[in-house]
């Protein structure tokens, strides 16, 4: 990357706190982070603290990681965020600029950008748009902060935001839907079933890491997370009926368990796991 960098003496890069770190992105990183599968392997530009890169390096197809870390990130926008923004409404760097400001707690930025990226392998799988599921998944408790205490306006709050926002109703309809219980209506969609089980299996998953003796995702079992799942008094909060609904989708239990375990994964650093 590097030497990418020097050979365009037009293109520069600043960092405070230290020079960016680069690596590559392999087929997995692809899906957590949304580069399309078409695209050349390109690298990656990240920063722990803050990044500016001037357009000069945009317009090589060099593909900027949006990873949220709580940090305050400032980078350019990239061909892959503006046409998110056509198809949902809303890129993914605003969405989570948007995610922050409405959930400011840690466990709940966490748990937000662990669903998006299993719903971004779920679209991949299912053969849906893995911007449209995952920005879906990023922005799906956006609301929850002020409707804890009354579930029966959870999901409809943040409908009436993303609306404001010009996010597509597709997106707007598929967050409703993890709420549908308390909403009144049935899921039907493979969407609607897809976020549904995606936000629940992260706590799962969450809570099979913690009694793990070094608490690192990284020596989670799938068959650990299935087994805990017949364990009632295990995560007890963890709605399994939820998590079946994978099913729903045409995917097994154990097969949702992999999928799901190995997408998080891919973003331990940014889950602390």
């Amino acid at each position: 990357m590097q030497d990418q960098i020097e050979e365009r003496e037009k293109t520069t890069v600043f960092s405070k706190g230290g020079p960016p770190l680069c690596s590559r992105v392999g087929c997995k990183r692809r899906l957590a982070t949304g580069v399309p599968a078409e695209w050349p392997l390109p690298d990656v530009i990240r920063d722990r603290t803050r990044l500016t890169v001037c357009s000069g390096l945009l317009s090589e197809n060099i593909y900027l990681n949006p990873r949220f870390k709580g940090g305050d990130f400032i980078y350019g926008e990239t061909e892959m965020e503006d046409e998110a923004r056509k198809k949902c409404g809303i890129s993914r760097q605003e969405a989570c600029v948007l995610m922050k400001q409405y959930l400011p707690q840690d466990n709940m930025q966490k748990h937000s950008i662990a669903t998006e990226v299993i719903m971004r392998v779920l679209a991949e799988k299912l053969g849906f748009d893995r911007d449209i599921w995952g920005i879906a998944g990023l922005l799906h408790d956006l609301d929850y902060s002020e409707t804890k205490d009354d579930m029966k306006r959870h999901g409809l709050l943040t409908e009436e935001i993303l609306r404001e926002k010009g996010v597509s109703k597709e997106i707007t309809d598929a967050i409703k839907s993890h709420n549908a219980d308390n909403l009144g209506f049935e899921r039907k969609e493979p969407f609607e079933h897809a976020i549904t089980c995606a936000e629940c299996i992260t706590g799962m998953i969450v809570a099979t890491t913690l009694v793990y003796p070094d608490k690192k995702i990284v020596d989670v079992k799938p068959k650990s997370i299935t087994k805990r799942m017949k364990q009632k008094e295990f995560a007890r909060s963890v709605n399994r009926e939820h998590i079946m609904e994978c099913e729903k989708t045409g995917i097994s239990l154990p097969d949702f368990a992999v999928l799901s375990l190995e997408a998080m994964k891919e973003i331990s650093d940014e889950l602390g796991l």
